[in-house]
């Protein structure tokens, strides 16, 4: 959806209506020229929320080297490369341009939009910096009211999330948080980690320390939140000593708001088997678990009629809304196994879990597992 958004771009700058038009594109970015021009105004960044009456302006300002100035804006598309928009005033009038990009997308239109004008003169030509455009939906009473509550990523620029990277975050009030993440290329094991917040406009910054070497900064731009979702962009990174370790951008994800937390009714002892055609972690076979609530469990196997306690010398696990996250060494030189799931529902002795699995080659598939509680 993004990439044909970005395609119609210029049409929509152009005409300031839905018409679908064949524009100019520029293949390479913008060739920056010693004699031509000189920028002496560069455009800056604008935000437009859903329902103002005013709408922002980008300009540009430059002093000829000789001839004539003239203008032309761009606008990025998703991978990298410039359209361009026919706008050849040094002054960008967004009206348009947001007014018929809600109209043709709704909900897919919030997000973050970059443009950059050339400007030319008898010697030659010469790009501005970039400047971004960000259509944000967030309700008149703010992020700080709004943000309440625990959410968990759903989608990452578009696509599913697969259960293994997500992430569950709950605001306690405007500056703290806490949040656990289901990490499954490292050794971080994020349950429940308190967090630092700082709201400031439409943008948050989360703080979290794991240990005394090791701390995790996410800076987070909301573009929408409901009472059902959030979509933002984030930029998670992980020092140790203050040196970076970790630097992950999402420019387009989308949290669901969780309603269910199944932390305490998880505890017992269940016993069930995978319900899907496919699983990479299970063998088809009953398997039983006995959840504590210090945050360990034991697993055992069935010899002949008898469940044996497995011994392994690491066994934990936690609950953060629906999202469960296992981890496990059978002994103490042996590889350290996680396993993530996200618990459907837990009602009347019954326990559901499904999960988002990633094969190899890239594709996706759900598994599932019920369980009977054992009294």
């Amino acid at each position: 959806m993004k990439k044909i958004m970005n395609w119609v771009l210029a049409a929509i700058l152009i005409c300031g209506a839905c018409v679908f038009t064949s524009c100019s594109s520029n293949e390479d970015n913008p060739v920056i020229v010693t004699n031509g021009p000189t920028i002496t105004t560069q455009p800056e960044n604008a935000t437009y929320n859903v329902g103002d009456t005013t709408y922002p302006k980008m300009s540009v300002a430059a002093k000829a080297s000789a001839g004539e100035l003239t203008y032309e804006w761009f606008a990025k598309n998703v991978d990298g490369t410039y359209y361009s928009s026919g706008i050849t005033t040094a002054e960008l009038d967004l009206k348009a341009f947001i007014g018929n990009m809600i109209e043709l997308f709704r909900e897919e239109a919030i997000g973050a939009y970059t443009f950059m004008c050339k400007v030319t003169d008898g010697k030659g030509t010469v790009e501005s910096n970039e400047a971004t455009l960000t259509i944000t939906d967030i309700p008149a009473s703010g992020l700080a009211e709004n943000i309440i509550g625990k959410w968990m990523v759903d989608a990452l620029n578009g696509q599913p999330c697969p259960t293994n990277l997500k992430a569950v975050i709950t605001f306690l009030s405007a500056t703290k948080a806490y949040g656990s993440l289901s990490d499954f290329y490292s050794d971080f094991w994020n349950n429940h980690a308190s967090a630092d917040v700082v709201i400031d406009g439409n943008n948050v910054t989360l703080t979290a320390f794991e240990n005394e070497h090791t701390k995790h900064v996410t800076v987070v731009d909301i573009y929408s939140i409901t009472d059902k979702d959030m979509r933002l962009k984030s930029d998670w990174k992980v020092y140790t000593d203050d040196k970076m370790v970790i630097n992950e951008v999402w420019d387009n994800e989308r949290y669901i708001r969780i309603n269910n937390d199944f932390e305490n009714d998880i505890i017992g002892t269940w016993e069930g088997k995978v319900t899907s055609a496919e699983d990479e972690h299970t063998d088809g076979e009953l398997h039983r678990w006995e959840y504590k609530a210090d945050g360990t469990y034991v697993y055992y196997n069935k010899v002949g009629d008898e469940w044996v306690n497995n011994n392994d010398v690491l066994a934990e696990y936690f609950v953060d809304g629906i999202l469960l996250c296992t981890r496990w060494k059978q002994t103490a030189d042996s590889k350290e196994l996680r396993e993530w799931w996200e618990i459907e529902s837990i009602k009347d002795g019954v326990m559901k879990w499904t999960a988002l699995r990633l094969r190899e080659d890239g594709t996706t598939y759900t598994a599932t597992f019920q369980m009977t509680k054992v009294k």
